[in-house]
Order: C-alpha cells, then structure tokens, then sequence
C-alpha cells in the first residue's frame, strides 16, 4: 500500500512509453501503394517521430539469419539481444527524431529517390561485427551484389532529404543486417567469444538473394509491451 498520497498509476500494453534504445520491433501497418500516402498521424502536432527508410528482405534472407543467431553455441546466446525476423531490413537512411509535420515532405524525397532509380538484386555475405570481432557491439550480415545500385540510391536519397534540410550522416554508409547487439555490461571476454563464434558462422549456399523493389519509410516506437516499428510510406523503384 502507498503511504505517500499519490494514487498507483496504471499502465497499458499499447501504451506509448518515453523512447531509449530498443533493438526487437515488430513491424505492424498497411502495405501503403506507391506515392507518398501516410498514416496513423497523433493528435500532437508538437510530438518528435522517430523515423528511417529501409528497404524489405524476403522470407528467405530473414530465415537465413535468424538461423546464423542459432549457430552461437547457447551459453553465450543470453549476451546479446537478438533481432526478431519481424524487425529485419536493410536500412537506407536514418532520419532520427523529427516533428511528424515533416513526414509528408520526407515521404516525397524517398518517392523522388526511388523513381530515379531501377530495382536491383543484392544478396547476403559473410559475417562481420562493429567495430570488430574482437569486441563486437553490433553482429551483422554483410551484403554483396549490385552494391554500387544501392550506394547510389543511398546517395539520391541524401540529396533529395538535403533539400528539405535534412543533413547527410557524418559516418560514411555502410550497408548490413543486423543480427543481434551485444547486451550492456557483456564482460570483455564473453563478447570476444561471441565475436569469435560468430566469425566462424557459414551462410548456406547459394546465399539468398535481396530483390530491392521498394523503399518503405517507417516511424519507430516504444510500447509498454515491446517496440514497434510503423509503416508510414511506401515507393516503389523505377
């Protein structure tokens, strides 16, 4: 029982809860058809979307990495916090937190961006780790293919976002899938054995393939019962 007056708060699961770091969304929304369509706006016009613009991986591809998470032996797979197949994509920009009075216009570029720009295939690599494997913070998948396609559409989209005054990221672009983050306060030795058990990981062959078609922009959020990542928009390539 409270003996300082105040009444208990109660809380929801679909509650909206003040944002930190998360890494296991769960993607939920329409599939939006071509053009800059937008939905699920807040009633306050002062609230701070979290945004980015990925681009979707095929059942396949996801299936394939989460297999890779379940290659690390099971003493050490409680020291990182692994992606669900649900939150996996290939980001292109990350945008961060902007004022929902900017998704219209943000919705705009990536459609201006991806008209410009063919469909292409990519198709899954080998392992690798930020900032190494040695000390692994971020493990991931890297990707190979018509990389200089995505690179350049990766440059248009910077373009056309700078014209609505959103700036490039300083760090150079550097395209993966996400496996798994390595949890906070992972002792030094246990994340060099993740690294290194990681490192030794081999994808199946053929590699699947990663058919870039579209480029979808999503809003990120933290609920009470787990995070969410939102569809907003979505523009098809060529």
């Amino acid at each position: 029982m409270r003996t300082d007056g105040r009444a208990r708060t109660s809380i929801h699961s679909s509650q909206e809860i003040p944002r930190r770091d998360f890494h296991a969304p769960t993607v939920v929304g329409p599939k939006n058809p071509i053009g800059q369509n937008v939905t699920s706006m807040p009633d306050s016009r002062e609230e701070l979307w979290r945004l980015f613009i990925a681009a979707d991986l095929t059942q396949e591809a996801k299936h394939v990495l989460t297999g890779a998470a379940w290659k690390v032996p099971d003493y050490l797979r409680p020291n990182v916090r692994w992606s669900r197949a649900e939150m996996m994509h290939l980001t292109l920009r990350f945008i961060g937190d902007t004022s929902q009075d900017n998704v219209e216009a943000i919705s705009t570029c990536m459609a201006d961006a991806a008209k410009r720009t063919g469909k292409f295939t990519l198709r899954l690599d080998d392992t690798g780790a930020f900032p190494d494997l040695r000390q692994p913070k971020v493990l991931w998948v890297g990707i190979k293919g018509e990389v200089e396609r995505l690179q350049m559409l990766h440059s248009r989209l910077d373009g056309a976002l700078a014209t609505i005054d959103i700036k490039s990221e300083e760090r150079v672009y550097n395209p993966h899938l996400t496996v798994g983050r390595l949890q906070r306060q992972v002792p030094p030795i246990a994340a060099g054995q993740v690294g290194q058990a990681f490192s030794h990981i081999r994808l199946p062959e053929p590699r699947p393939t990663v058919p870039v078609e579209s480029l979808v922009l999503y809003r990120s959020r933290l609920m009470v019962d787990g995070p969410v990542y939102q569809e907003l928009a979505r523009a098809s390539l060529g």
